[in-house]
Parts: C-alpha cells; structure tokens; sequence
C-alpha cells in the first residue's frame, strides 16, 4: 500500500517542477478585457495563491489565467447580447402599446424614475439593463401620469421646481419632442421650441 505524501513532498515536487518561490512570482500580463467588463487586482491576487497552492509552475498559471480571462470575455460579450435583445424586444412592446406616444410615454418614466428612485437608482438601472425592463418602464410612466401630471412633466404650469426635477423634465421633453425640435419644417416646431426655452429659463433664472 502506497504511503501518502506529505505536504512537505508535494512542495518539493511542486517547486522541481518550476513552481515560483512565493505566489507573488508568478508573473501575469495585464489583462486585456472587454469596455465594461471588470477585472481587478483582486482577481489575480487570488489567481496567484490558488496556482500556488495546485503548484502550477509559471508557463501553467499564464496559460490557465489567459483561458480564464478568454471563458470571461466571451461570458460578458453573451450578456452584452442579452441584454441588447432585451432592450430591443421591450422597445417593440412599448411601441406596440403607446405607438406614436411612446418616446413622451418613455420620456415621462424616465422623470419619475430620477425625481421617486433617485439618481443612483436610475445608474444601476441603465448600467445593468434593468432600466430597459418594460414592465419597469411602465410602472413608472403609470406613477409619472398619476402623480406629477402632463403639466410638471412639461414645464407648462409655470411653477418654479426644483433643479433636478427641472433638469429631468427637459431631459424628458427633449425626448419626446425630438422630432419638432431639431425639423424646422415640422408643424410643431416653434412651439415645442419655444416651451424647451421656457423650462430653460425656469432652470436658469435671470440669465
């Protein structure tokens, strides 16, 4: 019956194998990852200990590590197309739903969401696709109708709101009225000019 080896022989026969003096040896390329893919210094950090502790000699860690980060790469690049799917197949919805309203109908959640969730909402909702969710989009623009009304969505009554509710409705007019805005020739244009420099005004008094 075989005698199990030691830690002590393991170690001897890791190092005779070129396993690096401590993890910190094991010399890694920077990473080359996608644009919004995270990869910290962390990682490696606990990619050297594990390659060590497995006695993984340098040639073994670099060629794991760069398999590693290709099995990531390609992992982000299918949730990039999932979620560029689903914005596409909820934007359909949408459509289906409001027709020609649907940018004001998505310009007024948009509103709601920044002026009830906050801003920080509104990031983790844009950065991780969540904000593309129909039903969330809906949820809000339902809120936006029933509380703030088409009037503060716009700037029409007149009222003198708080800047950041004020900088979010000409975010969201913009939105809704692109089309007027920048076609001179379109029927609407003058006067959907005119109330983006209203809201303008009310955000910058006296200037």
């Amino acid at each position: 019956m075989p005698v199990p080896r030691s830690d002590e022989d393991w170690d001897r026969w890791f190092d005779a194998a070129g396993r690096p003096e401590s993890p910190e040896d094991y010399e890694l390329e920077a990473p080359e990852v996608p644009d919004g893919m995270d990869y910290s210094d962390e990682l490696d950090e606990r990619f050297r200990d594990l390659a060590y502790s497995h006695g993984l000699n340098q040639d073994q860690a670099q060629g794991l590590r760069a398999e590693m980060l290709d099995f990531l790469s390609e992992q982000h690049a299918r949730e990039g197309e999932m979620r560029e799917e689903a914005r596409r197949l909820g934007e359909a919805d949408l459509k289906r739903e409001w027709g020609h309203a649907w940018q004001e109908r998505l310009g007024e959640a948009s509103t709601a969401m920044r002026r009830f969730a906050g801003e920080e909402f509104a990031a983790w909702a844009e950065e991780t696709g969540a904000g593309n969710d129909p039903r969330l989009i809906k949820a809000f623009a339902n809120i936006a109708r029933a509380t703030l009304g088409e009037d503060a969505l716009t700037g029409r009554d007149g009222g003198q709101g708080a800047p950041g509710d004020i900088d979010a409705a000409i975010a969201a007019f913009r939105g809704a009225h692109e089309a007027a805005l920048f076609d001179r020739l379109h029927p609407e244009h003058e006067t959907r000019v005119a109330e983006l420099r209203r809201l303008y005004e009310m955000r910058h008094p006296g200037e």
